[in-house]
């Protein structure tokens, strides 16, 4: 809805909202007080439900008559779930310049580095630039990137294909999601899964990542080289 606040004997204009999770009790969800803005401003209240609600707008007068309450332009909408992830610099202002965390807070807005700003509707995790398949030797290090979006901000993890753990001493995820494989050996060959989540909703992607294996000289280099599975006499890795 839209409100109008202006003049110098302004007191408050405050929503209570009555659904079925409160009975039949009216909660105060949302109040601003004092002189506004000599422009009409738009506010968000979000609600438990659109089904059996009421909502009660009540304007208090001030001692004097120099000031006018008003509302406009009243609807309920079915907007899904707005966070407050996004930078302030990229969002439309909410409420007066200056306004305090606390009453930006009961417009239904965001509070970051003293700037009031609307919230932003979600919006699915999308890959942007998908990883890249990898091929080299063993000993290289493997990078695997991509870009993805999504709101709330994306979180993003690694797996692999075969069912087999990362190895913890030599692979890592960066914050930006990068992953990174020091050392690789033959035995990091695999496809990779990387899975981006918004918190809502999962999205995924691979790269198939193939590493050569090396010649090893077990007279001279035993030492960096230990047995994967006991009992057999083939699956020897490198360890440096």
């Amino acid at each position: 809805f839209f409100f109008f606040l202006a003049g110098f004997v302004i007191s408050k204009l405050k929503v209570d909202v009555r659904s079925q999770q409160s009975g039949d009790m009216y909660e105060e969800v949302w109040s601003v007080e004092g002189h506004q803005s000599s422009k009409w401003q738009r506010a968000e209240i979000p609600l438990p439900s659109l089904v059996n609600v009421q909502a009660r707008w009540t304007g208090v007068r001030g001692p004097g008559v120099k000031g006018d309450i008003a509302i406009d332009d009243v609807s309920y909408e079915n907007c899904g779930v707005k966070t407050c992830d996004v930078p302030p610099a990229v969002q439309p202002s909410c409420g007066t310049p200056g306004i305090g965390q606390q009453a930006c807070e009961k417009l239904g807005c965001c509070y970051r580095d003293k700037i009031c700003y609307q919230k932003l509707g979600v919006a699915d995790p999308t890959i942007v630039i998908p990883p890249t398949p990898y091929t080299g030797d063993e000993s290289d290090t493997v990078t695997l990137n991509y870009k993805a979006t999504s709101n709330p901000n994306p979180r993003y993890s690694w797996s692999r294909a075969s069912g087999k753990p990362l190895h913890p001493g030599r692979a890592s995820v960066k914050a930006d999601g990068t992953l990174v494989i020091i050392d690789s050996s033959y035995y990091d060959s695999d496809t990779y899964i990387c899975s981006v989540t918004n918190g809502l909703k999962t999205v995924n992607a691979s790269a198939k990542v193939e590493i050569h294996a090396g010649g090893a000289n077990f007279d001279l280099n035993m030492c960096k080289w230990q047995n994967v599975q006991k009992g057999d006499k083939w699956d020897w890795e490198s360890h440096h």
